[in-house]
């Protein structure tokens, strides 16, 4: 019987990468270098959905404070039309 290989220092250490990994190879009959592939493409897709939570909060902030600048900004410029239109009168 050959000797399993661990797929990557994580599922060394980490027993829910190790079920994974286990079931990729045995449930899903996968070879234990398609396996490893699909470890890390997952753990790619995980990290960028982390990184799209990040910028998706980061741009509502930016737009909140965007928000509140322009609306004094309006009522900044409306405030002075109405003090010019006064001084006309």
């Amino acid at each position: 019987m050959a000797r399993r290989q661990p797929l990557s220092r994580e599922s060394e250490t980490d027993p829910e990468a190790q079920r994974r990994a286990r079931r990729l190879r045995h449930d899903l009959r996968l070879n234990p270098a398609g396996a490893e592939v699909i470890l890390k493409l997952r753990a790619q897709v995980l990290e960028l959905q982390t990184r799209v939570r990040v910028l998706e909060a980061e741009r509502a902030r930016q737009s909140k404070r965007r928000g509140a600048r322009l609306a004094q900004y309006r009522d900044t410029c409306i405030g002075a039309s109405w003090f010019e239109m006064d001084d006309r009168e």
